[in-house]
């Protein structure tokens, strides 16, 4: 059995500190990877929970 890992960093956002909006680039990446990842088929997904509430 193989399995295969993707690994995506987060959307590139403005540069300033604490919980800021992502940068036109970063909402493009997003939906590229958006679009990329509907038509992978997949088992789970494993994510960093985020401390932002």
């Amino acid at each position: 059995m193989t399995n295969l890992f993707y690994i995506v960093r987060h959307a590139i956002k403005e540069k300033l500190i604490g919980d800021v909006d992502i940068t036109a680039q970063g909402i493009i990446e997003a939906k590229k990877n958006s679009t990329l990842f509907s038509t992978i088929k997949y088992q789970s997904n494993l994510f960093k929970p985020s401390s932002k509430s």
